[in-house]
């Protein structure tokens, strides 16, 4: 009780005190005897009527004080009291120790956690990339992605926008999970100043990550809506290919922080997964549909390269097929008329985005070349939209095209895609077609359902190649190096390629009899 009167029930000392005995003692880790009454030291603990004591540093915990008169302090008196200082330190410290390894254990166990959680997501994410793969629609891909995300444990609601026709208002398309009446509590106008996560990233065109619905509760009135529904944290990422947009994925945790980086980055590739799902289903609609939609548009495309060469050489240039492609190359056929082939070769030695070509075949002023151009071409952005260029043909920096695609194709957004990469596009007529008769359709999805990939590209290549052709315009070995295989793979390729084709052919009596033969 003196001590505390002494303290008033508290004592404490300023870092780095130099004039107090205290803060000396614990800095210098040495004991201390006081036994001087005149010495200067700002705490209340020493005056007249206790002069002197023994002060000892408890490790890093503190200083343990005994207030006695000097001559009370003996040898068995200090003795005793640094037993008892050492016991004090040895408790602090294995309490400390204790302390640190829970601490340990939690945040191991926080990061296991996130770590579990991590790996359900990306593997559910995965599963989701692969049920896309040959998805009927745009509709069913759309419909998969929010089921299949609440297989995670954490995921509590996730749903897929896009802006409705007028280009001013998010229209839910698809969602999954529970309180989806959080819906109706929105308002999805994008002019109406809402911050919801979804409208965020339609606006800005980047992921958007709120790690914790709470902050902020009172500005943004969504955040309400999301907490009633239970919603902690939110993550929303475009669907979008290339300048090519489908909406918005946004998907809704029942805890807080549960989409770091990582999360960020697998919903991101996600978005754009389910773009060049809904892409590739769009594509195969446009193949297999009878009832398509034809435009002709006339574009300024001075950087192309089928207008760069007819612009060089005066010629005109006539798309005939794509090779292989890929992200970051395109094997392209062309035809020029009524131009030397030599000409044509030195504009194309010219280009730096060609990094190779050949002349195929050339006969009565026609020349057929074969082109690997480095980045993106006119006739590999159309497929990848989901078109089907039926002829392109470039006459100075002007390209016109005349492209199939399928019914459901939003027309404005199309050509607004074109519209991002090509200084002028001018559509100038547009028009329902039907393919051919049913039975022949029948027949070439069928034969298309029995090739791979593989099998697919290296006809395709042989064929625009002339490798058919009599007598041969390209060899087998030639095919070899345009898809940077070996000569045995190419002939195995065709040959169980052709075998397949022969198969559905004359196999397929329905079909032999709805021709004619």
């Amino acid at each position: 009780p003196e001590f505390l009167d002494r303290t008033d029930g508290g004592l404490s000392v300023a870092v780095g005190d130099g004039d107090s005995v205290l803060w000396n003692t614990y800095v210098t880790g040495t004991q201390t005897v006081v036994d001087d009454t005149d010495l200067d030291d700002r705490s209340p603990l020493f005056d007249d009527d206790v002069p002197g004591g023994l002060l000892v540093p408890i490790g890093n915990h503190g200083v343990f004080v005994l207030l006695a008169p000097p001559s009370a302090i003996d040898d068995e008196t200090r003795q005793f009291v640094e037993t008892l200082v050492a016991t004090t330190e040895a408790a602090f410290d294995r309490l400390e120790s204790e302390s640190t390894l829970r601490d340990r254990d939690a945040e191991l166990e926080a990061r296991n956690s996130r770590l579990r959680r991590q790996i359900q997501i990306t593997e559910i994410i995965r599963g989701i990339d692969r049920s896309l793969i040959g998805a009927d629609g745009r509709s069913e891909i759309e419909r998969t992605v929010p089921e299949r995300l609440l297989e995670a444990d954490s995921i509590s609601f996730a749903w897929i926008g896009a802006l409705d026709a007028s280009g001013t208002s998010l229209e839910p398309r698809a969602w999954a999970g529970t309180e989806p009446e959080y819906l109706d509590t929105l308002s999805l106008d994008l002019e109406a100043g809402s911050d919801e996560p979804a409208l965020r990233t339609i606006r800005s065109e980047t992921p958007t990550v709120v790690g914790n619905v709470v902050e902020g509760l009172k500005q943004e009135p969504w955040r309400r809506s999301a907490l009633d529904a239970g919603f902690q944290s939110v993550v929303s990422v475009p669907i979008a290919f290339e300048e090519y947009g489908y909406g918005v994925l946004t998907v809704y945790a029942d805890e807080p922080d549960a989409f770091g980086d990582l999360e960020r980055t697998v919903f991101a590739e996600l978005g754009e997964g389910i773009a060049n799902a809904i892409t590739a289903a769009k594509t195969r609609e446009a193949l297999h549909a009878e009832a398509l939609v034809e435009l002709s548009l006339e574009l300024e495309a001075d950087d192309d390269i089928l207008a760069r060469i007819a612009a060089e050489t005066g010629a005109a240039v006539v798309y005939e097929g794509l090779g292989t492609h890929s992200g970051s190359e395109t094997v392209l056929f062309f035809e020029t008329n009524d131009v030397p082939s030599d000409d044509v070769a030195s504009v194309l030695d010219d280009l730096v985005s060609v990094t190779a070509f050949r002349l195929v075949t050339e006969s009565d002023g026609t020349c057929l070349f074969e082109a690997t151009v480095s980045g993106n071409v006119l006739a590999s952005r159309l497929v990848r939209h989901g078109a089907s260029p039926r002829s392109i043909r470039a006459n100075g920096t002007t390209v016109d095209i005349t492209v199939d695609v399928p019914t459901t194709t939003d027309v404005r957004e199309f050509v607004e895609m074109l519209e991002d990469h090509y200084a002028s596009v001018e559509l100038q007529s547009r028009r329902h077609v039907q393919r051919t008769t049913h039975t022949r359709q029948e027949l070439v999805t069928s034969l298309f359902d029995d090739l791979t990939d593989r099998q697919l590209e290296v006809l395709r290549t042989a064929y625009l190649a002339g490798f058919f052709e009599w007598p041969r315009e390209s060899t087998g070995e030639e095919i070899a190096d345009m898809l940077e295989v070996t000569q045995p793979t190419v002939n195995r390729h065709l040959r169980i390629g052709q075998q397949r084709l022969l198969e559905q052919l004359f196999e397929d009596d329905s079909f032999l009899l709805a021709e004619g033969l």
